[in-house]
């Protein structure tokens, strides 16, 4: 491009890069997003035409660089923890009109862990596109569900194949006809599964820690009797029956090794058997 005034920053590379990979109609880069032959293969199950378009960016013709849509299998979630999660696969929910008996949209989004909110603004959210464009930006759906973080956990496309589906003037939304309403309200129901995913995934997680903490109160105790008796038995071993002072000494671990009311009761009990 020439003879464009620098002032608003228009040719910074980094900047138009990553804003062709996220909205114009480019390639998967299958060396990086390992289930980009799957959802080929299923839109061509569903016999529909989508074309992307080889696009090259560069400072000059020596240096062109190839721009794919920037998946990947591996990511990171999670402000906090800044964890890896991957996809395990590709979920599709191809959305028909039943009543004019017609496919209007393909849903896909990866099957992961769901450890969290995902921290790739290139990639979070899905995202709705029209013959290849991107229409809006990564909230652009997040209305369609209850709780609207949940739409940054997962990422996907909206791919909309219906023509009366038309995109408004600024391509930030579509024109609010009977076919988009359609199209959201067939949306909101896919939504609401991937929260349901979250949320279970999420209890799963709660329950796991909560296992593993009783796991660790239960060795650790077991730890501490075995060293108890351990114990004992030295203090046993070393006394006979007549030993005045082995219900003593006996007593002295315990309190040591237990509170006042577990060594006492436990103490009787050795009495008793004396």
């Amino acid at each position: 491009m020439k003879n464009v005034d620098k002032k608003y920053n228009l040719l910074e590379f980094d900047k138009a890069y990553s804003y062709i990979k996220q909205v114009a109609p480019v390639p998967f880069d299958t060396n990086k997003f390992k289930y980009a032959d799957d959802i080929d293969k299923k839109l061509s199950e569903l016999k529909v035409n989508w074309v992307n378009y080889n696009i090259f960016l560069g400072k000059s013709r020596d240096s062109l660089k190839q721009i794919y849509k920037p998946y990947k299998t591996r990511f990171y979630t999670d402000v906090s923890r800044k964890v890896i999660d991957s996809f395990e696969g590709v979920h599709f929910y191809p959305i028909t009109d039943d009543y004019n008996e017609k496919l209007i949209a393909l849903v896909w989004y990866g099957k992961c862990k769901l450890l969290g909110t995902v921290l790739d603004e290139e990639v979070k959210g899905l995202r709705v596109r029209k013959s290849g464009i991107m229409i809006g930006d990564r909230f652009l759906l997040n209305p369609i569900f209850k709780e609207e973080r949940f739409n940054g956990w997962v990422q996907g496309e909206v791919l909309v194949f219906d023509d009366n589906i038309i995109p408004n003037a600024r391509r930030d939304d579509f024109e609010k006809n009977d076919a988009y309403i359609l199209l959201i309200e067939k949306l909101k129901n896919i939504a609401e599964c991937i929260s349901n995913d979250i949320r279970n995934a999420s209890k799963q997680r709660s329950k796991q820690v909560n296992n593993m903490s009783e796991n660790k109160n239960v060795t650790s105790n077991d730890n501490i009797t075995k060293e108890i008796i351990s114990k004992l038995d030295f203090i046993i071993q070393k006394a006979t029956m007549k030993d005045s002072k082995l219900l003593e000494q006996i007593g002295k671990v315990l309190k040591v090794e237990l509170d006042a009311n577990k060594a006492e009761r436990i103490l009787k009990k050795i009495e008793n058997i004396v």
